[in-house]
């Protein structure tokens, strides 16, 4: 009798497990299609992500080819219909439009400049050099924007990440760019056509020019460092204070990131 009411005690128990089993499956399958929402969802997301990323490196990539041709550095304040969808577009015609654009929406190109470097993490200093430079473009002084700012940029990087000190030899930013070249994408990276700022920036605007590259660097409007403090290229036109404008906004936004990444626990 003992071993009758084992064997019943058993076979409840394993019909117990069934029916718990069998709910389990019920209610799997009465929420199967809202996982399958769900994943269908997270795989539109991912999809959706990594064709942006396609998308920005392919922007980034024919930007790059169409920039270093017309030589005017990629910003927010271009005019937003300006490359279209053309692979080849006309280059010219694109020369000629960006030099229009920036001498005839000078004024509203300027307030456009000012915003951006009025949210920069920068010395009082800084700033009043970043408003004289646009001053001084406003009155056509092309060339003293040039020769005021990579000063000012270098005295930026020595205040915030030297302690003023002038043991650190910084006049190549060598060691700036070594610390660039640390930092996660995400801060090189923040704005649209960033990733050809930073090609620029780390291989042209602080190359020492020598004989043997001098004749290549003085043909790039985007002005380099060595050539305008000493006097070996002049940058003297508008193309050159604009483009020397728009990488002192982006340079000194990655000095307000490396800030903001210093002072994190």
């Amino acid at each position: 009798m003992d071993d009758y009411r084992q064997i019943l005690a058993t076979v409840g128990a394993l019909k117990n497990s069934i029916n718990e089993a069998q709910n389990a499956v019920q209610q799997f399958v009465r929420t199967l299609p809202d996982w399958q929402r769900r994943l269908q969802l997270a795989f539109e997301a991912i999809h959706e992500t990594t064709s942006g990323f396609a998308r920005l490196f392919r922007d980034h990539q024919r930007a790059s080819r169409i920039f270093g041709i017309v030589g005017w550095l990629p910003h927010e304040t271009w005019p937003a219909d300006l490359l279209g969808s053309d692979d080849d577009p006309p280059l010219e015609e694109i020369r000629d439009k960006l030099a229009l654009h920036y001498s005839n929406e000078w004024p509203a190109i300027e307030r456009q400049f000012a915003s951006s470097f009025d949210r920069l993490n920068v010395e009082d200093e800084t700033r009043m050099v970043l408003a004289e430079a646009l001053t001084s473009h406003r009155n056509g002084n092309y060339r003293s924007v040039v020769r005021v700012l990579f000063p000012e940029i270098e005295n930026e990087i020595r205040v915030a990440f030297y302690e003023s000190s002038l043991e650190y030899p910084i006049a190549g930013q060598k060691e700036f760019l070594d610390a660039l070249s640390k930092v996660a994408f995400g801060h090189l990276l923040q704005r649209p056509f960033d990733m050809t700022l930073y090609d620029k920036l780390s291989s042209h605007m602080y190359k020492k020019v020598d004989d043997g590259n001098r004749q290549t660097i003085a043909a790039d409007p985007v002005p380099n460092r060595h050539a305008a403090l000493h006097g070996i290229v002049s940058y003297s036109s508008a193309q050159n204070s604009i483009n020397t404008l728009i990488m002192a906004d982006y340079i000194l936004r990655l000095v307000t990131s490396l800030k903001r990444l210093h002072k994190t626990p």
